[in-house]
């Protein structure tokens, strides 16, 4: 018998969140490609840590100050964008939540139904959806150094006495 319905025992750990799943994939610190793997463009909005101050005046509370305006990106089905784990993470929870939501929306339609729940927090559904959407990692500086060790390397030839 197949274990093909929600709650069913799965190779994929229930407990963790989707920012735990991804930090599986890749580190905060890192840059990766990020693919709308959609049919339709996805947009999202994110903000780059360092523009956003939190502050307490008292115990329990909390205000934030957003010091610059979010950044809009809006990427076509296919799409491939190399970004900071940051705004990755925000694209692809958006992605998920949107692929799931038009899919719970096609089967209320399709089911004539009022309502229909879109379960984007399944640890299977967003598994499989991170493993499609995530295309991998660059070390960006580390490939900064190496063009320019190579570029000094080349100027001081250039200049080295014959």
């Amino acid at each position: 018998m197949a274990d093909d319905y929600y709650g069913a025992p799965s190779s994929v750990d229930s407990s963790k969140t989707l920012g735990q799943r991804l930090r599986e994939f890749y580190d905060p610190e890192d840059f990766v490609t990020v693919q709308n793997v959609d049919t339709e463009e996805i947009t999202y909005q994110f903000a780059n840590p360092t523009d956003i101050e939190t502050f307490s005046d008292y115990p329990g509370h909390k205000d934030t100050i957003q010091k610059a305006t979010p950044q809009r990106i809006t990427l076509q089905p296919g799409e491939t964008k190399l970004c900071p784990a940051y705004e990755a993470d925000l694209m692809i929870e958006n992605l998920i939540k949107q692929i799931t939501m038009r899919s719970a929306e096609k089967e209320a339609k399709d089911e004539n139904v009022r309502y229909k729940s879109s379960n984007w927090t399944d640890p299977t559904t967003q598994d499989r959806f991170i493993k499609e959407i995530f295309v991998g990692k660059k070390d960006v500086v580390g490939s900064y150094n190496k063009e320019l060790k190579s570029e000094v390397k080349k100027d001081l030839e250039s200049v080295k006495p014959k």
